[in-house]
């Protein structure tokens, strides 16, 4: 070989992608490293899990206009090989853990989004 790797980059694979918009109180800095360590898990042993990125949402960008609370506060984002790998991720045991995190943060039910994406993204 000649030092290259076979494969090609990720961003040229197929991909399926779940996002998920999350409407969460605030939180502590326990509750905080309990979802932070149940995302490092998730990445850990969750087979054909690509990307997994949690962090605040753009749209809460202070504009004076979310009045009712209805912006997300949060976005999960997360990359799959397949979509066979996107539903053993959606029933995987450290999944659920983190879902069962957020869910006792929420304060109204998420929303999620999937997306296919061949090739070069």
């Amino acid at each position: 070989m000649n030092g290259k790797s076979v494969y090609p980059p990720v961003s040229y694979m197929s991909s399926v992608h779940h996002t998920v918009f999350l409407f969460l109180r605030p939180m502590d800095a326990t509750t905080g490293a309990a979802i932070d360590k149940q995302l490092n898990l998730c990445r850990l042993w969750i087979p054909g899990l690509v990307e997994l990125h949690f962090g605040h949402s753009l749209a809460l960008r202070d504009d004076g206009n979310d009045v009712e609370g209805d912006r997300p506060s949060h976005v999960i984002w997360s990359r799959h090989v397949s979509g066979s790998a996107l539903e053993e991720y959606l029933f995987h045991p450290e999944h659920l853990a983190l879902s069962a995190l957020l869910k006792r943060q929420a304060r109204r039910p998420a929303v999620a989004l999937d997306s296919y994406h061949r090739g070069k993204l």
